[in-house]
């Protein structure tokens, strides 16, 4: 399965060792390793105590609370320049009960990596490297080459701990690409309304993983059962246009929006965005309705005035409506030939103006109607021109 201990991480464990106790590489960065990637996040679990791990490695500190997680650094000087490696390593520990449902009740450190790994989430989380052996209790590897998401132990059980393995779970699947074992998927279903028991925060940052990920279909599974009730979504079709949609924050939220037909002021409060995120999605909302552009200067009428980057948007509608299809290519034509569809985009400005004697809300109406002489002909889009026009203009104020 793997044949060499990457460097960086070896040289965690290797201290460990020289130290009289065992290391392994775990979780996600033991999975990720294993598929062939490479870890964002190197995790490990240990049979040192918090104590000993914060004497031996100078500069860690303790992050973990009761689960004695400590953080440690590790300079690699062979790398020009030399780079500072961040590993979070923890104590062996069992946990039992869960009153919260979020946090155990009580938290063991046990001399015993069988024993930790029997309280992991997914199997394929639930292998455990020290460079030599590979220790998988529950078939993690098996689930690796089946492309399977398994729970470890009775997913009902797993679930009804901490809800919050319900979303990790979809955002497995949708970051993987892997499927969700019948069981287990069926357990993550009748838990489903237990997401709302969750801080919100948490909830929020693993529907944004699965949101901005290569599957961020799966979050239909999540709203059709009821999971993201609490956050504004009540309806969700089959969601595989979002795929297309470019995974820029504005365009993906917008089009998830879109396609389930939610409110975006209720999506935005339950999720704390800001009022301007808020505004941009409502200025999306407000094109969109404006329906499809039929050819450049159509498409430039309908743009104008607004301050938002098109290009991502243009292929956002065209991924939810096939009636937007032809918009990405105007847009490109529109802005190949640089021709304007903006204020800024005018050879005059506010002080331009203010020099001909226009000031005020008066050089507002200018600039606009000078925009809209610029959008049916934008030849004619010199300073000299556009003054001439406004000096005109000013005699109709």
């Amino acid at each position: 399965m793997l044949a060499k201990m990457p460097g960086q991480a070896a040289r965690v464990i290797q201290t460990i060792h020289a130290a009289g106790g065992r290391a392994y590489l775990v979780g996600g960065a033991l999975r990720d390793l294993a598929l062939g990637g490479t870890p964002k996040d190197w995790d490990f679990a240990t049979t040192l105590s918090p104590q000993k791990l914060l004497a031996l490695l100078p500069g860690a500190r303790l992050i973990g609370g009761g689960c004695g997680t400590v953080q440690a650094h590790f300079v690699d000087s062979c790398l020009k320049p030399y780079s500072d490696w961040t590993y979070e390593i923890t104590p062996c520990r069992t946990e039992s009960g869960y009153s919260d449902r979020r946090h155990p009740d009580v938290v063991e450190f046990v001399p015993d990596i069988l024993a930790d790994l029997a309280r992991r989430d997914f199997t394929v989380n639930a292998m455990a490297w020290d460079g030599q052996v590979l220790f998988d209790p529950f078939g993690g590897q098996r689930d690796l080459r089946l492309r399977l998401l398994r729970c470890v132990g009775n997913p009902a059980d797993r679930f009804n701990e901490d809800p919050l393995r319900v979303l990790r779970l979809f955002r497995l699947a949708a970051q993987l690409g892997f499927t969700a074992e019948w069981e287990t998927f069926c357990a993550a279903g009748e838990a489903m309304e237990l997401i709302a028991t969750l801080p919100k925060d948490r909830v929020a940052a693993e529907v944004r993983n699965i949101l901005f990920s290569d599957g961020p279909q799966v979050l239909s599974g999540v709203i059709v059962k009821g999971g993201l009730h609490g956050y504004g979504f009540d309806f969700a079709p089959a969601l595989n246009a979002l795929r297309e949609v470019p995974s820029l924050p504005l365009c993906r939220w917008w089009g998830l929006i879109a396609l389930c037909g939610a409110d975006i002021e209720n999506v935005c409060r339950a999720f704390g965005f800001s009022r301007r995120f808020q505004a941009d999605l409502e200025n999306c909302t407000r094109l969109y309705r404006q329906g499809p552009a039929l050819d450049n200067t159509s498409l430039k009428q309908k743009l104008a005035g607004s301050k938002l980057d098109y290009a991502p948007i243009a292929a956002t509608f065209a991924a939810v409506s096939p009636a937007f299809a032809a918009e990405p290519a105007l847009f490109a034509s529109v802005c190949a030939r640089h021709e304007p569809y903006r204020r800024e985009d005018l050879a005059v400005n506010g002080d331009m103006l203010a020099a001909e004697g226009i000031q005020g809300r008066h050089c507002g109406k200018v600039l606009d109607a000078l925009l809209a002489a610029v959008i049916q002909n934008p030849a004619l889009n010199k300073a000299e021109v556009l003054l001439g026009l406004a000096r005109g203009l000013k005699k109709t104020l």
